[in-house]
């Protein structure tokens, strides 16, 4: 069976980033994206088929651009698609089976709207607001195209809902639960989250301004790296690593004291479950993804919002070295159920159904991960006027024209795989 991957860019070292790969691995699959940097994302990247569709300058791809480029694209030998961004929708009037495995619908345009309108200049504000308007009824088109989605937690699938009338199932996102090790206990907490605002990582470096006896080593790179290295100077216990290799990063998971995640609104969050599976606890915040993965006293500290600094050092007091290593079962434990395996024998599953056309696209509601997952506050929805008018909410697999793929289509589990 061949499969296609289409996702918006691969510039980092995420967790959708990491999901791709171990898709595109089991799978191999061709990817098809607008932006690729070989040096800035996951170096097993270089080893595979991906295509490019948009011609010249990185940096001067624009989201626009993206969507043009992905509405252009007709792939014709595949026997189906799989999506990982909104923008990658504007393919799906074209292909079939088409799924979307939903990582976040584009927050800057939904749940993070308010904050993005906030921040522009008062000229700028109205051009967004339509803009982003537009882009929510172009959404509502695509996904009326879109054959099943899936999301990558109960937070996303509920965040999903507050805008298109559909009904996604939960395949959690996979951990390589074989990476990351218990390798001992050392005298640092760790933080891998990209240096970009919305993680707050500068919540982390004024905490330990304030606990010049503690030490935390901050990995990775992004675009509030300089800001945060500027706002650590002088404080010699605050050490940045920049990007590290996947035996470095292991290591530093292997032998670190805790984890700290304070990210804004985190979708789903694989740090934490990367930390578990070393036996590490994690302090996050009580928002989120977070909220489905981290068990609050056994394997974690989630800490209430509005976060402050003061917040984060009450619990970097409070997990104390011996609390941290009885939690070192529970992690293991917690971080298992989020196998590679796992999410691969799911996402199988959930193509052979999208595959059978006599019986439905989406399956029954996942079970919930270890905590409920509450209301929060969020931008208003669309307008009725802005929803598409058929509802995916009883989407049933549409029947197959494979044409000249015909009889290529088989059963997912007798195709071969590229194991990682």
């Amino acid at each position: 069976m061949r499969v296609a991957i289409l996702v918006e860019a691969l510039l980092n070292r995420g967790g959708a980033d990491r999901v791709v790969l171990i898709q595109t691995l089991h799978y191999d699959a061709d990817i098809y994206t607008a932006a690729y940097d070989g040096e800035r994302t996951y170096p097993e990247f270089k080893q595979l088929r991906i295509h490019t569709i948009v011609k010249g300058n990185i940096r001067g791809i624009n989201h626009l651009r993206v969507r043009r480029a992905f509405a252009k694209l007709r792939l014709s030998d595949y026997d189906v698609v799989i999506a990982h961004n909104s923008s990658c929708l504007e393919a799906a009037p074209h292909h079939h089976p088409f799924i979307w495995y939903c990582h976040a619908p584009s927050r800057w345009s939904h749940d993070l709207y308010q904050d993005e309108l906030r921040k522009k200049h008062a000229l700028l504000r109205v051009p967004f607001a339509i803009i982003c308007q537009l882009l929510r009824k172009r959404d509502a088109r695509n996904i009326t195209h879109v054959d099943a989605i899936a999301t990558n937690s109960h937070n996303v699938k509920q965040r999903l809902q507050r805008y298109y009338p559909v009904h996604p199932i939960v395949i959690y996102p996979p951990i390589d639960t074989s990476r990351f090790k218990w390798l001992g206990q050392s005298d640092f907490y760790l933080s891998t989250a990209r240096l970009d605002p919305i993680k707050r990582v500068d919540l982390v470096v004024e905490s330990f301004k304030h606990l010049p006896d503690r030490n935390v080593v901050i990995v990775g790179t992004g675009p509030d790296e300089q800001r945060l290295r500027t706002l650590a100077r002088g404080h010699s216990n605050i050490r940045f690593t920049g990007s590290v290799t996947n035996e470095q990063l292991a290591r530093l998971y292997g032998t670190c004291l805790a984890l700290l995640t304070p990210s804004y609104k985190e979708d789903f969050g694989m740090v934490p479950l990367e930390a578990n599976s070393a036996g590490k606890p994690v302090i996050a915040t009580k928002d989120g993804g977070y909220l489905e993965t981290v068990i609050p006293g056994k394997t974690g500290i989630l800490l209430e919002e509005p976060l402050t600094p003061d917040a984060i050092i009450d619990a970097i007091t409070t997990l104390t070295p011996a609390r941290a290593r009885t939690m070192r079962i529970a992690c293991e434990q917690n971080a298992k159920r989020y196998s590679i395996e796992r999410f691969n024998k799911e996402m199988d599953e959930f193509i052979d159904r999208v595959l059978a056309p006599s019986r439905p696209a989406l399956a029954p509601m996942q079970k919930r991960g270890p905590s409920s997952v509450p209301t929060s506050p969020h931008p208003p929805p669309l307008s009725p006027s802005a929803r598409p008018r058929t509802s995916t909410s009883t989407m049933r697999c549409r029947t197959y024209q494979a044409g000249s793929r015909q009889g290529r289509t088989r059963n997912l589990r007798d195709s071969p795989k590229r194991t990682s």
